[in-house]
């Protein structure tokens, strides 16, 4: 169901999340709770951030927003923390929270918290960003056994959110019982500063982690296949991640590492500005349960080349977002680059439906899910 069927009640909240990590890492769950929190505060309720971080530990208010960020532990597997199971052992008991809301099926803190909750009977809210798999061999086996206790999470809480209709339907037929609990919430796209430049009719722009599963080597091998055939494209790609140093490597072999800049994390103006002068995005990932940066650059005006496969083919019905059958044929995405940059495969960019809305938006209709359940726990106590 949509949460937008509940009616909205104003109410200043007290509102808990936990999650993996927060701003400035980068990635969609990270970009979410960040959005999401920041609203909630101009919006006059109060919101604390528990995460954990490699480098950043301690308490500070990045914009209105209370985060308290705890060293990884390093002796423990999957994400359990150990300082964070003692510091919401004493607050969740505390009481002062009206909103408990947790990130993320895929990582052990989750599990930790949620067991935290449920045994001392707190109602909590539950993300789950969930993906169907884990993006290794090792990973997915992992993935697989964590299922017997991953079900009670997703039971014991009070309500379950998900960003697409796709992610949705790959948690019920994973885990049946579900289908009255869980919610679609699309994520938002930022609202970018509209400064004026000038879009680039030879460049495409991948934003997101660098992981395997990701594709950005398949879009490598079509910068090459498109060399070859006379063809230079640039690739401008922003973000890191454990990938890469792997893919410096492939672009080099290709004989194509001079078309590529690796910009690393930019800050959100730079971002901005990046969505709007690139000539399309693209995106090959095999796993996406949503597809934020898509939902960003198609707001920007910006054409968005997507893979076939998972939540991104929602995106399809969108103007001006192209698809690719998976797994992607190099010359296939070469000659879909082309069509995209020179105008003959995409006309016009926009209007969206409702699945393209600011963090605005989205915020208030997280707050909606909020208040009518906690109005309905009121009513029948």
């Amino acid at each position: 169901m949509y949460c937008r069927e509940i009616d909205y009640v104003v109410e200043s909240l007290k509102i808990l999340v936990v999650t993996k990590f927060y701003h400035p890492r980068t990635g969609g769950v990270e970009t979410t709770v960040k959005e999401l929190c920041e609203n909630f505060v101009r919006r006059g309720h109060e919101c604390t951030v528990v995460a954990m971080d490699k480098e950043l530990s301690g308490r500070e208010t990045v914009n209105g927003v209370e985060v308290l960020r705890f060293p990884l532990d390093s002796r423990l597997l999957g994400g359990l923390n150990r300082p964070i199971w003692k510091y919401l052992k004493k607050e969740l008991w505390s009481g002062r929270y009206d909103v408990i809301h947790i990130h993320s099926y895929h990582i052990l803190l989750s599990a930790q918290t949620a067991y935290l909750c449920h045994t001392r009977g707190i109602p909590y809210f539950f993300s789950a960003h969930y993906h169907g798999k884990g993006h290794t061999p090792i990973r997915n086996a992992l993935f697989r056994a964590y299922h017997i206790l991953g079900r009670k999470v997703l039971q014991w809480s009070m309500a379950i959110t998900c960003v697409s209709d796709f992610e949705m339907n790959m948690l019920m037929r994973d885990f049946r019982g579900l289908e009255d609990k869980t919610n679609v919430i699309p994520s938002g796209v930022k609202s970018f500063a509209d400064v004026p430049v000038e879009r680039s009719r030879n460049t495409v722009l991948y934003v997101g982690r660098l992981m395997k599963y990701k594709g950005v080597d398949n879009v490598l091998l079509a910068i090459q296949w498109l060399k070859l055939r006379g063809r230079v494209v640039g690739l401008r790609v922003i973000g890191s991640g454990p990938y890469d140093q792997e893919l410096r490597g492939l672009a080099k072999g290709l004989g194509v590492d001079d078309q590529v800049a690796w910009l690393g994390e930019v800050g959100e103006d730079q971002l901005g500005r990046e969505y709007r002068e690139a000539g399309a995005l693209i995106l090959l990932s095999a796993a996406e349960a949503y597809g934020l940066v898509v939902a960003e650059a198609l707001s920007c005006g910006t054409p968005a080349i997507v893979a076939k496969k998972e939540a991104l083919v929602e995106f399809l019905d969108e103007p001006g977002c192209v698809g690719i059958d998976f797994p992607p044929d190099p010359g296939k995405v070469g000659e879909t680059i082309i069509g995209v940059l020179d105008g003959t495969l995409v006309r016009q960019v926009g209007p969206f439906s409702h699945k393209i809305a600011s963090w605005q938006v989205i915020a208030d209709e997280y707050l909606r899910f909020y208040e009518g359940f906690i109005r309905s726990i009121r009513e029948s106590t």
